[in-house]
């Protein structure tokens, strides 16, 4: 069952909130009271989500991983690493501001490796 139209505004703007403070500085001395304030919501609707900006950042990537682990195994399906690609670089363009915030310096994961 797909997550409710509220669920998906506030998760989309807490994540959009990150990839601009990422933008701006390492994610450690970003703040929840600064994720907070620029998406619009309050600390206890952050906390209905996740534990902390960690928890959130260990969600994020899983996430992501997931995108990833879903081209892959269409890919093995399909026999069309073209598709694929495409779809992949579809998604990067679309996002661009997040891929690049989630590939700075600043998001300090080891995600990409």
């Amino acid at each position: 069952m797909g997550l409710d139209a509220r669920v998906r505004y506030t998760k989309r703007v807490i994540k959009e909130s990150f990839v601009t403070l990422i933008n701006e500085k390492p994610f450690h001395k970003i703040t929840l009271k600064e994720v907070c304030d620029l998406s619009g919501i309050n600390r206890s609707t952050f906390y209905n989500h996740y534990r902390d900006i960690y928890d959130w950042r260990d969600q994020f990537e899983d996430t992501l991983m997931e995108f990833v682990d879903s081209l892959i195994g269409e890919s093995n399906r399909t026999n069309d690493i073209t598709k694929v690609l495409t779809a992949q670089f579809e998604n990067m363009r679309k996002d661009k501001d997040l891929y690049h915030a989630i590939t700075s310096a600043n998001f300090e994961s080891n995600i990409m490796e």
